[in-house]
């Protein structure tokens, strides 16, 4: 993910609280709560002000600022209300959102997010609102029925949180595992298969409906020698660029060592071996060219 897609990211969550929290306004405000009341009009703002850090492109203050506000207003509702609102599930449930928001961080190369220290703090104040209630009564209770609701919809909030989040982690896990599957059998500098790609899709094949080309750059070494290792490797990539060109997209190409290139061919209605020799004239009239500013050379 890249930093614009991060923003957006943030101006989504940020508008999602800010809903949440205008209508926390109007229950507490409702119900007579009027601490938490009051405290909302200044996470209404704060999450206006996150608007602001995201513009900045202040993502590191936005990602713990964000964290904190909502450990400590939920923990806050739980000691004005009591447990049985459910306020305290999002204390667990932020969690998730706070190590993607590392896991970001370290992507973006932006300061690190201490994950696993604020997480500790929201356990710690998890534990200390279930404590505070056990001891100290509550002073706004709400009424059963809304206090049924609350837990529901925060069950509901905290479980899309999670969905959403591990969804986007299962989606990165399986995107690095593509990329480095297809790293381990393509040749960097040419981005054909290399030999280890070559020998899995060889074994793959049916040889009796498969013909193999084996191609060699001529005088390489020479042409290493003479104009230097950069030159060599440009030539090597203008090898590759023709194979594609001249052959079929279902054709294999493959750098199979430094000089060597191997092309595997599906050839069950029968393969002309002129045809493939006028594949491989093709590939040498453009290698001939030097109107690229790269010495002729051939296969």
């Amino acid at each position: 993910m890249d930093t614009k897609r991060a923003r957006l990211l943030g101006y989504s969550l940020s508008l999602c609280f800010l809903v949440i929290h205008i209508l926390l306004l109007l229950l507490f405000s409702r119900y007579g709560v009027t601490p938490m009341a009051r405290f909302n009009i200044f996470s209404i703002a704060f999450y206006l002000l996150t608007l602001l850090m995201l513009r900045m492109d202040l993502l590191w203050l936005y990602k713990v600022s964000v964290y904190l506000e909502v450990v400590v207003h939920m923990t806050l509702a739980v000691c004005f209300v009591g447990t049985g609102s459910g306020f305290q599930i999002t204390l667990i449930g932020m969690n998730i959102l706070l190590f993607y928001a590392e896991y970001l961080s370290n992507t973006l190369n932006h300061k690190h997010i201490p994950g696993l220290i604020l997480s500790v703090f929201g356990m710690l104040m998890y534990l200390g609102s279930f404590i505070y209630c056990r001891y100290v009564p509550v002073r706004y209770p709400l009424p059963d029925e809304v206090n049924f609701q609350l837990q529901i919809a925060w069950g509901v909030i905290v479980f899309v949180i999670v969905i959403f989040f591990l969804k986007l982690f299962v989606n990165l896990a399986s995107r690095s595992d593509r990329i480095l599957s297809d790293q381990a059998i393509h040749d960097p500098l040419t981005g054909l298969y290399n030999r280890a790609g070559y020998e899995q899709r060889l074994a793959g094949m049916d040889v009796k409906e498969t013909a193999l080309l084996l191609i060699d750059a001529d005088h390489f070494k020479s042409i290493n020698d003479t104009h230097g290792h950069e030159v060599g490797d440009h030539i090597l990539q203008k090898i590759a660029e023709a194979l594609r060109a001249s052959f079929r997209a279902d054709d294999c190409m493959c750098r199979i060592g430094g000089d060597e290139f191997a092309v595997l061919m599906h050839c069950s209605d029968g393969l002309r071996e002129e045809l493939i020799r006028a594949r491989v004239q093709n590939i040498n009239d453009v290698l001939a060219d030097t109107g690229d500013g790269l010495p002729g050379s051939s296969v």
